[in-house]
């Protein structure tokens, strides 16, 4: 069972009214990182390895706005959508979490925010479509274990946390 963690935070709104990360014990306005990648016209399959400051969609596209018509997200079994301008089915985008975004026109996602402290992804029960959150790359082999041959989506047996070297 995962308890406290930073997924009930997010869910819960704080975001909205507080100005501090207490998990990073940082204030939000000492942002450290910036990540960039390109994305093409189409279908993008896209995870943000960071925290962000204001994870709360659309804030993360910020970037990209009026090239995107639309984003999904696969949680808990669900698929959730945002649609440019609308009211999102899914609140945060969140750094160990993949989602695919229609693009426009090809464009370039800026974000900053904070590199992860630890090395974990949370897994629920079925399928599970992750992102890599770390900035630097790895083989798949190096990050995930042989039997996942496809680290977007992983099923699990049950709930559990997949610690990334």
């Amino acid at each position: 069972e995962i308890n406290n963690s930073i997924y009930d935070y997010y869910d819960n709104d704080f975001f909205g009214i507080v100005d501090y990360d207490p998990w990073l014990n940082k204030p939000f306005d000492a942002l450290d990182t910036k990540f960039s990648i390109t994305l093409s016209k189409g279908w993008n399959l896209v995870s943000i390895p960071l925290e962000l400051p204001d994870p709360v969609v659309p804030a993360p596209l910020e970037s990209i706005e009026g090239n995107y018509s639309h984003a999904f997200a696969y949680i808990d079994g669900k698929w959730y959508a945002y649609y440019a301008g609308e009211a999102p089915s899914y609140k945060t985008i969140e750094p160990t979490m993949g989602f695919w975004i229609y693009m426009l026109n090809d464009d370039i996602l800026e974000v900053e925010g904070y590199e992860l402290q630890d090395s974990y992804i949370y897994l629920n029960q079925g399928w599970n479509l992750v992102g890599y959150p770390f900035l630097e790359e790895k083989s798949v082999s190096a990050v995930f274990d042989d039997a996942i041959s496809n680290p977007y989506w992983i099923k699990m047996k049950q709930k559990d946390r997949l610690e990334i070297p």
